[in-house]
Protein backbone atom coordinates (compact mmCIF):
# COMPACT_ATOMS: atom_id res chain seq x y z
CA UNK A 1 0.00 0.00 0.00
CA UNK A 2 1.41 3.42 -1.00
CA UNK A 3 1.90 6.06 1.63
CA UNK A 4 -0.74 8.78 1.67
CA UNK A 5 0.48 12.29 0.90
CA UNK A 6 -0.72 14.66 3.62
CA UNK A 7 -3.04 17.46 2.60
CA UNK A 8 -1.80 21.01 2.39
CA UNK A 9 -3.97 21.85 5.42
CA UNK A 10 -2.33 19.10 7.46
CA UNK A 11 1.18 20.26 6.49
CA UNK A 12 0.29 23.92 7.16
CA UNK A 13 -1.22 23.05 10.54
CA UNK A 14 1.88 21.04 11.47
CA UNK A 15 4.02 24.07 10.68
CA UNK A 16 1.76 26.35 12.74
CA UNK A 17 1.84 23.94 15.69
CA UNK A 18 5.64 23.62 15.63
CA UNK A 19 6.05 27.40 15.41
CA UNK A 20 3.56 27.97 18.22
CA UNK A 21 5.30 25.46 20.47
CA UNK A 22 8.69 27.11 19.88
CA UNK A 23 7.30 30.64 20.35
CA UNK A 24 5.38 29.68 23.50
CA UNK A 25 8.49 28.17 25.07
CA UNK A 26 10.52 31.30 24.25
CA UNK A 27 7.81 33.58 25.62
CA UNK A 28 7.34 31.57 28.82
CA UNK A 29 11.06 31.50 29.54
CA UNK A 30 11.42 35.21 28.77
CA UNK A 31 8.63 35.96 31.26
CA UNK A 32 10.60 33.99 33.85
CA UNK A 33 13.87 35.70 32.93
CA UNK A 34 15.48 32.45 31.80
CA UNK A 35 17.12 31.24 28.60
CA UNK A 36 16.05 28.12 26.77
CA UNK A 37 18.04 24.98 27.47
CA UNK A 38 20.23 24.25 24.44
CA UNK A 39 18.89 20.71 23.99
CA UNK A 40 15.28 21.94 24.11
CA UNK A 41 16.11 24.76 21.70
CA UNK A 42 17.60 22.25 19.26
CA UNK A 43 14.54 19.99 19.48
CA UNK A 44 12.01 22.80 19.02
CA UNK A 45 14.05 24.62 16.39
CA UNK A 46 14.54 21.44 14.35
CA UNK A 47 10.83 20.59 14.57
CA UNK A 48 9.94 24.11 13.44
CA UNK A 49 12.43 24.07 10.55
CA UNK A 50 11.40 20.60 9.37
CA UNK A 51 7.70 21.51 9.45
CA UNK A 52 8.40 24.73 7.57
CA UNK A 53 10.42 22.93 4.88
CA UNK A 54 7.66 20.32 4.53
CA UNK A 55 5.22 23.18 3.93
CA UNK A 56 7.40 24.83 1.31
CA UNK A 57 8.10 21.56 -0.50
CA UNK A 58 4.41 20.55 -0.58
CA UNK A 59 3.04 21.58 -3.99
CA UNK A 60 0.42 24.33 -3.81
CA UNK A 61 -2.79 23.16 -5.48
CA UNK A 62 -4.25 26.65 -5.83
CA UNK A 63 -3.51 30.34 -5.39
CA UNK A 64 -4.76 30.29 -1.79
CA UNK A 65 -2.16 27.67 -0.84
CA UNK A 66 0.57 29.58 -2.66
CA UNK A 67 -0.46 32.72 -0.78
CA UNK A 68 -0.15 30.88 2.55
CA UNK A 69 3.33 29.70 1.61
CA UNK A 70 4.40 33.21 0.61
CA UNK A 71 2.93 34.54 3.86
CA UNK A 72 5.08 32.11 5.86
CA UNK A 73 8.11 32.92 3.66
CA UNK A 74 7.81 36.60 4.60
CA UNK A 75 6.82 36.03 8.24
CA UNK A 76 9.85 33.81 8.81
CA UNK A 77 12.23 36.08 6.91
CA UNK A 78 13.34 33.10 4.83
CA UNK A 79 15.04 35.36 2.28
CA UNK A 80 17.52 36.52 4.96
CA UNK A 81 17.70 33.82 7.57
CA UNK A 82 17.68 30.36 5.98
CA UNK A 83 20.44 28.60 4.12
CA UNK A 84 17.78 26.83 2.04
CA UNK A 85 16.28 30.10 0.76
CA UNK A 86 17.15 29.29 -2.87
CA UNK A 87 15.54 25.86 -2.65
CA UNK A 88 12.43 27.39 -1.09
CA UNK A 89 12.30 30.18 -3.68
CA UNK A 90 12.56 27.60 -6.47
CA UNK A 91 9.67 25.61 -4.98
CA UNK A 92 7.53 28.76 -4.79
CA UNK A 93 8.44 29.62 -8.37
CA UNK A 94 7.43 26.10 -9.48
CA UNK A 95 4.09 26.50 -7.72
CA UNK A 96 3.45 29.86 -9.38
CA UNK A 97 4.44 28.59 -12.82
CA UNK A 98 2.24 25.52 -12.52
CA UNK A 99 -0.73 27.55 -11.23
CA UNK A 100 -0.38 30.11 -14.03
CA UNK A 101 -0.92 27.35 -16.58
CA UNK A 102 -3.94 25.75 -14.92
CA UNK A 103 -7.32 26.39 -16.51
Amino acid sequence: MAAMTPSFTAVYNSYRAAKAQFDLELFTLAQEGRDMDRDMEDILSNAHSEAMMALFMHPAANVHELYRKLEVYNLEGVYDAFRDARIISAALENDAGRLMHQP
